[in-house]
């Protein structure tokens, strides 16, 4: 559903039709939506993946950007405005590819269409269009993630030494990995999260009324180990209906987190 006025594609590459790598020197993609640069990029397939190097960097607007996946011909019930920028660098070596991220959002809304009592969510865009308004689900003046991690091709195992994400509700640190990627991968996270409650509950209060309350500043650790969810197929009711897939979440599955409050009303 993408639907720009003008693509601005700029920089060289070579590709090799005998071990179908892929390579760029520089490479500059700029939209009304994204702006993209990659410096010194390599894409080489291994029998374990793709074996990724370089550094690429970036700069959105989140409300055009998700256009492109918004159905033209339905109407759009949430969405989301905010600007962000970041940058990646990848390094491959002895079948490990080694990443690190740095991402900055800012201004984001997460709003949800008002639907007339008289009108179906689904009613054409153009009936909806007219007059049209919307609730602030979510708002956060500025986000900051950051991150360190690899992947190990042969273990199909994905480590991460570092994970930060900041903002002024919440502050979670995190480190761990996910093991068994092509069979049955199971999590092993560990971290701590800081967090406000006054502004987690003035966000909360759009769903549970404006006089809910709470209050409070702590740090509390959390863990996250086991299998992880899968997709399983199953037989359908209707004997000429194709399986139904369904997201398993396994009893095996263990968190543990803690919360503690000044007040709550």
């Amino acid at each position: 559903f993408i639907d720009e006025p003008e693509v601005h594609i700029e920089g060289d590459a070579a590709y090799s039709l005998t071990g179908g790598e892929w390579k760029s020197q520089s490479l500059t993609l700029a939209t009304s939506a994204l702006a993209l640069r990659a410096d010194q990029l390599a894409v080489v397939p291994r029998e374990t993946g793709l074996a990724l190097s370089g550094e690429i960097g970036y700069r959105a607007d989140l409300a055009r950007l998700g256009g492109w996946l918004q159905d033209p011909r339905l109407p759009q019930l949430r969405k989301l405005s905010g600007r962000t920028d970041g940058r990646m660098q990848f390094a491959h070596e002895k079948n490990v590819t080694f990443a690190k991220w740095t991402a900055e959002f800012e201004d984001l809304t997460l709003a949800s269409r008002v639907v007339p009592a008289t009108a179906s969510p689904l009613t054409s865009p153009i009936a909806l269009g007219a007059g049209e308004s919307w609730t602030t689900l979510w708002q956060e003046p500025k986000i900051s993630w950051h991150g360190q991690g690899e992947f190990d091709h042969t273990r199909g195992r994905i480590s991460a030494t570092h994970l930060n994400v900041a903002s002024d509700m919440l502050n979670v640190t995190a480190h761990g990995q996910i093991e068994g990627l092509s069979s049955a991968p199971t999590v092993d996270l560990q971290g701590e999260i800081a967090y406000d409650l006054a502004r987690v509950a003035a966000i909360l209060a759009s769903y549970l009324g404006d006089g809910f309350k709470m209050t409070g500043a702590d740090k509390r650790q959390f863990t996250l180990r086991g299998p992880l969810p899968t997709w399983q197929s199953f037989a359908s009711q209707d004997p000429r209906a194709p399986p139904v897939r369904k997201l398993v979440w396994p009893q095996e599955l263990v968190g543990q987190a803690g919360l503690g409050w000044t007040s709550a009303e």
